[in-house]
């Protein structure tokens, strides 16, 4: 989704697999480090963190996890962000300067 809200990241099974060290989430970061995020406003924003002692595991345990996403109104041109009632990019307006 090309924006989101995370509403629940599952990562139970994940963390039952022997060589996986840690799982992290933005809950987990403390406030202002902003390396992951609740609210991707884009396909690729990182949302978790996998740890693991291989590769192979790492692979196994991210299919493990289950992320529930509510799916946020997005941009694709952003001269329709700018018309009465078109979607803004940011939830919380798009004026930088505010």
């Amino acid at each position: 989704m090309p924006h989101a809200r995370v509403r629940n990241i599952d990562i139970g099974e994940t963390m039952k697999m022997s060589r996986v060290v840690a799982v992290m989430t933005a809950d987990d970061l403390p406030k202002g480090v902003n390396a992951l995020t609740n609210e991707p406003k884009f396909v690729g924003k990182p949302i978790l963190t996998v740890t693991t002692v291989d590769e192979t595991t790492t692979i196994n345990a991210i299919e493990k996890i289950c992320v529930d996403l509510e799916e946020l109104p997005y941009v694709i041109d952003p001269l329709k962000s700018l018309y009465p009632g078109g979607p803004d990019a940011v939830v919380d307006g798009n004026n930088a300067g505010r």
